[in-house]
């Protein structure tokens, strides 16, 4: 029995990181976050120019900045602060023009404001929609016993690169004693939005199992054969649960990484990230338990972090640990606000936001939910981002 199993792990996991849960994350290091720019930065009207809000390209943040003068068709952009050279903003706002990304150090694209660009170093947009626990408009499919000495599963739109699209890569990590075929609902959802997924076999992942198979997807972006030039190579998530949720931390120094989440993860080494996490726990988690595990990693936390604790009257079957293992709780509520938060970072998708945003008043910070948030170089706050 998988409850069984887990339980048995709980000696060496500690309240420490768990074993293989910060895998090698340390070793990846030099390359400079994309810069965020405010998503207030809307275009203005007719003849007047939107003025963006700027962010520090290290922060990752998308924190509101000054807004246009009036709402408008396209987002402005913002300018970012870090190691090469600024990017581009927002579109032109309906007959004026859109504020540009203002010379930074940051290589990434910045995020600009409604009808922006997208997020980070992503390529491709996707409009907002209504359902985030629904899947999306590609239908997946999954490739057992490939990547890496034929040790991976893949998740993935059956069709690949229609019009040109260019998917993101995710990689998944396991819980321990389990493998990909445990997930198949959250790993269906993602794939369906668009992501190719790839996950290691492992019943022990590791963050170099999770790093790996991210190389690999990159370089079969650059052979010939169905990946071929169909994948954003340089749009990466990391995500995982339990022992793979600390590895997904772990993953998460990965340069190319734009957003991390971990489900009721171990102790992960966050202060190595360079982009944005989301946490989830719950209060009826007693395997790994809030404060043992996913509050030192929120502590560590050196990016924009989202914690989000599903209270005992939000898992009335007492899952606790159990949550997001898919052949268990298929209807898991961790699951649409985490696809929300993939698309917000990866599409510039803001339809989700109100999860997240809106200080006391985000979907996540009411019952029964409760939230703590932190900026970089912030103190923790008991409310949404604002």
């Amino acid at each position: 029995m998988l409850t069984v199993a887990l339980a048995a792990c709980a000696a060496s996991a500690g309240s420490g990181t768990g074993s293989s849960g910060q895998g090698a994350a340390g070793a990846r290091g030099g390359a400079s976050s994309s810069g965020q720019a405010a998503s207030g930065g809307s275009a203005a009207n007719a003849g007047d120019q939107g003025a963006g809000g700027s962010m520090s390209g290290s922060d990752n943040n998308l924190g509101a900045g000054s807004g246009g003068s009036s709402a408008g068709s396209g987002g402005g952009g913002g300018s970012s602060t870090g190691s090469g050279a600024g990017s581009t903003g927002g579109t032109k706002g309906s007959g004026g023009n859109g504020a540009g990304g203002g010379m930074g150090t940051s290589g990434g694209t910045g995020m600009g404001g409604t009808g922006g660009g997208s997020v980070g170093k992503c390529s491709e947009t996707m409009p907002p929609v209504t359902d985030y626990s629904m899947n999306g408009p590609y239908m997946p499919t999954t490739i057992q016993n490939t990547g890496p000495s034929g040790m991976y599963t893949i998740v993935q739109p059956t069709t690949l690169g229609q019009n040109g699209f260019k998917h993101p890569i995710a990689t998944w990590g396991n819980g321990i004693t389990t493998t990909p075929s445990y997930y198949p609902n959250l790993l269906n959802l993602i794939a369906s939005h668009g992501f190719v997924v790839i996950a290691a076999n492992s019943s022990s992942v590791t963050t170099q199992n999770m790093t790996d198979g991210l190389d690999w997807m990159i370089m079969q972006n650059g052979m010939s054969g169905q990946y071929q030039d169909k994948l954003d190579a340089h749009c990466l998530v990391a995500i995982g649960y339990s022992l793979g949720g600390g590895a997904a931390v772990g993953a998460g120094a990965h340069p190319d990484i734009v957003t991390t989440v971990s489900f009721h993860g171990v102790t992960g080494n966050s202060a190595g990230l360079k982009a944005p996490l989301l946490l989830f726990t719950s209060e009826t988690d007693t395997f790994v338990t809030p404060s043992g595990f996913v509050t030192p990693t929120f502590n560590a936390s050196v990016v924009q972090t989202f914690y989000a604790t599903l209270t005992k009257a939000g898992d009335p079957s007492n899952q606790g640990h159990l949550l997001p293992v898919s052949i268990l709780d298929p209807n898991c509520p961790e699951y649409a606000p985490a696809l929300a938060w993939l698309r917000l970072w990866v599409y510039g998708d803001q339809g989700g936001k109100t999860y997240f945003y809106g200080g006391s008043s985000a979907t996540l910070c009411k019952a029964p939910w409760t939230c703590q948030t932190k900026m970089p170089g912030g103190s923790a706050q008991m409310s949404g981002f604002q």
